[in-house]
């Protein structure tokens, strides 16, 4: 066994009858006595995995949570046909009985998604099993089924490298807020050896990986002081007030404005069947008139030294609307005048009514 294990770790290996019955005949009862198994596979060609090995013909694989890499060793040993079962106790638990079996020195098989070779330690090394290379025909049909159901034959792919920032924030300006995180990301190293031994302590020494880490920050200060730097000012908000007089200033000019324009649509009431009222266009005269009171009136607006989203809001488009109305009026009235005056055949001044104005001016 030791030379099979060392030397010859093909996955063929798990299809001779002395390796199978070597595994499946270890009795575990004291081990798994003390455990919980969270689910269990049994392709139909095995019985029921026991865990005194009286009753089992299939070597069982240990392994953490069905979610991880969830159906694919299923689709492995239906395919390939191994004599193999799968239990799985959860990450805690698989890592107590790969201990248990290595402290009494007997052999058996586990499963996760990342094992260092020093995991049990330098005088219990691992012999990884080979599978066929993978292939992206090879995961086609991987249906994730936990029954076995699925074309995946061949080992398994690469990880996914999990995404924590966009491009545009690991390449950004000094002035940028990310300027820092960019540098962190850049310059954040760790060599293979170091996360082995990150990845054993999270399993050994300390409850999880958060704690590992936060012990490994702690012993390594050197080390990652030199990959953060704390560059990043905040702004600087400055807010905008006006003195009491310059205030009363403003309110008495919009004041004046709008009185003036107040006056002129009076008059341009009083004096409507005027001919030259009437020449003018009145109805675009009181529309140069309300785009000038928007325009004006809204002074009034900037002189909130704390305003809300709705005063803000205003802020951009009272003003703009009310020059874009003023504006277009007097556009339309002018493009009549010059009609009138430029075109080559005599225009009725009738024909140009304000009905088809307003579709110039829109």
């Amino acid at each position: 066994l030791d030379y099979v294990v060392s030397e010859y770790n093909w996955w063929n290996t798990l299809t001779l009858p002395e390796v199978v019955q070597l595994y499946a005949k270890e009795n575990d009862t004291a081990i798994a006595s003390s455990l919980i198994m969270y689910g269990s596979f049994t392709p139909p060609w095995c019985n029921t995995w026991d865990p005194s090995g009286a009753t089992s013909n299939c070597m069982d694989i240990k392994s953490e949570l069905t979610i991880w890499d969830t159906g694919i060793l299923h689709q492995m040993i239906v395919n390939l046909n191994i004599s193999a079962t799968v239990s799985y106790w959860g990450p805690l638990g698989m890592r107590q009985y790969a201990f248990a079996k290595a402290s009494q020195q007997r052999p058996f098989i586990f499963k996760s998604i990342y094992i260092p070779e020093d995991f049990l330690g330098p005088t219990h090394p691992l012999a990884r099993v080979t599978f066929h290379p993978y292939t992206q025909e090879c995961y086609l049909n991987n249906t994730a089924s936990l029954m076995g159901y699925g074309s995946v034959n061949c080992d398994f792919r690469s990880q996914n490298p999990r995404k924590i920032g966009r491009t545009d924030m690991l390449e950004t300006f000094r002035d940028s807020a990310f300027y820092d995180f960019s540098l962190l990301m850049r310059r954040f190293e760790l060599d293979e050896a170091t996360i082995d031994r990150l990845w054993v302590a999270s399993n050994t020494t300390y409850s999880d990986e958060y704690e590992t880490a936060c012990e490994f920050l702690k012993a390594n200060y050197t080390l990652w002081t030199g990959w953060i730097e704390n560059t990043y000012v905040e702004p600087s908000y400055v807010t905008f007030e006006m003195s009491t007089a310059k205030a009363t200033a403003v309110y008495v000019l919009s004041g004046l404005g709008l009185g003036l324009i107040a006056t002129v649509f009076a008059l341009l009431l009083i004096y409507r069947k005027h001919p030259m009222i009437q020449g003018m266009s009145m109805n675009y005269s009181i529309l140069c008139l309300l785009g000038l009171a928007l325009t004006i009136g809204s002074a009034s607006l900037f002189m909130d030294s704390d305003p809300n989203k709705h005063v803000c809001s205003a802020q951009l488009w009272i003003p703009t609307m009310g020059l874009n109305i003023a504006l277009s009026a007097l556009g339309a009235k002018t493009w009549r005048i010059y009609r009138i005056f430029t075109s080559a055949t005599p225009i009725d001044p009738m024909m140009l009514t304000d009905s088809y104005l307003l579709r110039i001016a829109a």
